[in-house]
């Protein structure tokens, strides 16, 4: 493999060690499948962002790890086009999660001042609530309530 990409041994052994590369001739490992959401639940925001972000990891990885190698002009392209794809997929999750949050701060201060209105109109009902009973007690002649 070292020839077929005129890269030094040293190099696929080193990475095959820091990435737990399986030894030749061993049988792979049991496929461990993908965190996936429970049926009928989309995943988070921030699940999706951390996947695209260890794929945007890899590739560069990737990248680096054969810019010592000779790749071909087009691989090079399709490499660049790919990396600049998955950014670009991360920066429209991250528009979508800021606009929910903005979405989701307005509905709270729109209940907030929904619950102050409400407060407010209880207070003014039971300001009336209450002159009225002092003018039906004064009325009577009955001493008025602390």
């Amino acid at each position: 493999m070292a020839k077929a990409y005129d890269v030094p041994w040293q190099t696929i052994k080193a990475r095959a060690r820091r990435e737990d590369w399986p030894a030749m001739g061993s049988q792979p490992p049991p496929a461990v499948p993908a965190e996936k959401p429970a049926q009928g639940k989309r995943a988070s925001a921030r699940q999706l962002a951390t996947r695209l972000r260890d794929l945007i990891e890899r590739e560069i990885a990737d990248i680096e790890i054969e810019k010592s190698g000779k790749r071909a002009a087009a691989d090079q392209e399709r490499a660049a086009r790919r990396l600049a794809s998955l950014v670009r997929s991360l920066e429209k999750l991250n528009e979508i999660d800021h606009a929910d949050k903005a979405r989701r701060d307005a509905r709270a201060a729109a209940r907030q001042s929904e619950g102050e209105d409400h407060r407010a109109e209880l207070e003014s009902r039971l300001a009336r609530l209450a002159g009225l009973l002092a003018a039906e007690a004064s009325a009577a002649g009955e001493p008025e309530p602390a």
